[in-house]
């Protein structure tokens, strides 16, 4: 009897670790991904880009905005998880930003950009609840056409 109490409560206290850590794991996919469109928004703003026929090239900026991607949380796919589609990486913000996805995950992606600021940010609903977590990275342009932004990746609600 008292070695069922003893297993009772370390599952008790293990059961919620074990859910947390998961959950933990989950995040770095969108952390990882915010940062790959953030280095590729970066390295698009420095490439000269022109129009076809034209002899000049235009003036450094940044990718259209993209909506989120997949349009629907990945919660109405089975799993939680968004199955890869190539399709809908061939819009010409993600192919500027060099970014796609070819494996399951849990996030939707989208890009926000104006003249002179962008956005990369991940959402997702990782317990398919009414609560998403966003994770995203902003970057600027100086005075001196660089682009610059925080090292680190904004979190809200990461575990949520």
């Amino acid at each position: 009897m008292i070695v069922v109490a003893i297993v009772g409560i370390l599952a008790a206290t293990a059961v919620p670790s074990f859910l947390h850590y998961i959950a933990k794991a989950k995040s770095t996919e969108a952390m990882t991904q915010v940062e790959k469109m953030y280095n590729g928004a970066r390295i698009y703003w420095l490439e000269p880009h022109g129009t076809p026929g034209a002899i000049s090239p235009l003036p450094p900026q940044f990718p259209a905005s993209k909506a989120a991607t997949p349009a629907i949380s990945c919660c109405a796919s089975s799993g939680g998880r968004c199955m890869p589609s190539q399709g809908q990486w061939q819009d010409p913000t993600w192919i500027g930003l060099s970014f796609s996805l070819d494996d399951p995950h849990y996030y939707q992606y989208e890009f926000i950009s104006s003249a002179n600021e962008f956005t990369a940010r991940a959402i997702g609903n990782l317990d398919c609840d009414a609560e998403f977590s966003t994770f995203g990275m902003i970057g600027r342009v100086d005075s001196i056409n660089g682009v610059f932004g925080l090292a680190a990746v904004n979190r809200v609600n990461e575990l949520e």
